[in-house]
């Protein structure tokens, strides 16, 4: 079972307890109490709790991302006191992944290694060109097949956005102090064919 959750600069331990709230039950197992997937989510279920933009959370004043110390504990220690008792909880078929750009982005934080430690890390590198033209070309084809006037620019479309793309990252869009005020990103492409979609919709009445 996956539950996604996209984190950002303010995010705290309290998004993955109130995950827990709602994937998961308290069971008395002898002496212990352990944090589990819900029945109805199926017998000897996973919950799989995804992280996006994982490395956004800011540092406090001792240089710690919190809710990452939090899940480090979750790792390392197998459990977390509960506040309301004091009481030991284990956790029991419960995984964290994660996903996040470069720390050197803006707004980004370099990890604790004593959190990396217990991650193995894939590192997935940005399209070349000819995959970019063969992603953008099956996206464009895609969106093409509503407007069958334009059934044959496919290619000439697809070769112009990833032309003009590789171009604007070649060439610093500055204001008179230097300052970058765009920033491009794959999601540039997308956009366009989306707004090319938009206009070309019939309005009403016409």
């Amino acid at each position: 079972v996956l539950a996604s959750l996209n984190f950002s600069s303010r995010t705290t331990p309290e998004i993955i307890l109130k995950t827990f709230d709602q994937y998961c039950s308290y069971v008395r197992k002898g002496k212990d109490i352990v944090l589990e997937p819900i029945e109805s989510l199926g017998a000897q279920s996973w919950l799989v709790v995804f992280c996006d933009e994982i490395n956004l959370p800011e540092e406090d004043a001792y240089g710690t991302q919190r809710v990452i110390m939090f899940m480090r504990q979750l790792v390392e220690q197998g459990g977390f006191w509960r506040k309301k008792d004091n009481a030991w909880i284990k956790i029991n078929r419960i995984q964290f992944v994660g996903a996040c750009n470069p720390p050197t982005d803006a707004g980004r934080v370099s990890m604790s290694q004593r959190f990396l430690r217990h991650a193995p890390l894939l590192l997935v590198d940005f399209p070349a060109t000819d995959s970019l033209k063969q992603i953008y070309r099956t996206f464009n084809g895609g969106m093409m097949k509503i407007f069958p006037d334009l059934k044959g620019e496919t290619d000439p479309m697809t070769e112009a956005m990833v032309e003009l793309y590789s171009e604007a990252q070649t060439e610093e869009v500055q204001t008179g102090d230097a300052a970058t005020i765009l920033l491009f990103s794959s999601r540039t492409k997308s956009l366009g064919t989306r707004n090319l979609r938009m206009h070309r919709r019939p309005r009403p009445g016409s």
